[in-house]
C-alpha cells in the first residue's frame, strides 16, 4: 500500500514538473513562427503533438491550413 501511494505521488510529481518545459517549448515555437523561422517551429511543435500535447496539435493544425513553411493542406481537396 505504502509503495502504491510513493509510486502516485512519484509520478504526480513527474507530471507537474514537466509541464513547464512543454509550456516553454510551446511559447518559443510561438515566437519562432512570429520570426518567421518556419522550420525551427515545425521541429518545436512536433514532438509536442506526438505527445498529445492538445495546444500543440491546434497550432499545427494551423501551420498546414494556413502553409506556414509546409504546403498547405486546408483540408478542402484543392
Amino acid at each position: 500500500m505504502k509503495i502504491s501511494a510513493l509510486m502516485m505521488t512519484c509520478g504526480l510529481a513527474v507530471c507537474l514538473l514537466a509541464q513547464p518545459a512543454v509550456a516553454g517549448q510551446l511559447e518559443e515555437a510561438k515566437a519562432t513562427y512570429i520570426r518567421g523561422d518556419d522550420a525551427t517551429g515545425m521541429k518545436l511543435l512536433w514532438p509536442l503533438a506526438e505527445r498529445g500535447n492538445s495546444d500543440s496539435q491546434r497550432l499545427l493544425g494551423m501551420v498546414y491550413c494556413l502553409g506556414f513553411g509546409v504546403p498547405m493542406n486546408n483540408g478542402l481537396g484543392r
